[in-house]
């Protein structure tokens, strides 16, 4: 019986083993804007070639300011660094072309028949700076 035991004990622990979930791996894009903004959920966008991502965290606080404030970070993930780290209210985001990225926001109260003016700039991933602001 003690032969029977050991081989017996050896094949659960193997599977046992097996059936396990290994730890998600993240990636560097992905560690970073944890690092930087804490843990959560994030949306990610890539731009066309896919070096640069723009990371979203979604926030599903309790309070408005909550919902409509946008903290995210901009990652070149060629050289594995945030290059751009911003909190925006109302915020959408747009690639324009490879390396410049539209930013828009609504800051302040909308009210009903009044007109709000959007705040827009560019920046540009590859010279890591934010160019005039962008009228359409």
């Amino acid at each position: 019986m003690p032969n029977l035991v050991s081989p017996l004990l050896l094949s659960f622990l193997l599977i046992s083993c097996a059936a396990s979930k290994p730890n998600k791996q993240t990636s560097g894009y992905e560690a970073l804007a944890a690092s930087k903004l804490g843990d959560g959920e994030f949306e990610y966008r890539f731009n066309s070639t896919k070096r640069y991502v723009l990371c979203i965290k979604i926030n599903r606080g309790n309070s408005d300011l909550d919902v409509i404030k946008q903290a995210f970070v901009l990652v070149d993930s060629k050289a594995d660094s945030v290059i751009l780290e911003s909190t925006v209210l109302r915020g959408t985001f747009e690639w324009i072309n490879e390396t410049q990225l539209k930013i828009s926001s609504w800051p302040g109260m909308v009210k009903k028949d009044e007109s709000h003016p959007i705040e827009q700039y560019i920046f540009d991933a590859s010279s890591r700076k934010k160019l005039k602001p962008h009228t359409d």
